[in-house]
């Protein structure tokens, strides 16, 4: 693994710990919220937070240029792939 492989796999990383997350500390947010303040901005707040950071890493990953090839690391029918869809660098 090449040190051009380190962003994509930061990326992915980041992708999947928003997905993973979101759940479980936006529900949280939501009770702490209600209970302390009688409010759910807190929670909308996290909510809208973690949808950007998603939105924000899926996008990039998805336009990512291989470190080998320059030319888009993943294709849109395999999104989760360990190598690149055109030349086979593995990251």
């Amino acid at each position: 693994m090449t040190d051009g492989c380190k962003p994509i796999r930061i990326l992915r990383t980041t992708f999947l710990l928003s997905l993973l997350l979101c759940g479980p500390l936006v529900y949280g947010v939501f009770l702490i919220g209600f209970h302390v303040k009688r409010s759910f901005t807190p929670g909308f707040v996290l909510a809208g937070l973690f949808m950007v950071t998603c939105l924000v890493s899926f996008i990039t990953l998805a336009v990512w240029p291989c470190p080998q090839c320059h030319r888009r690391f993943v294709r849109f029918n395999a999104f989760w792939p360990r190598r690149c869809s055109h030349c086979g660098q593995a990251c």
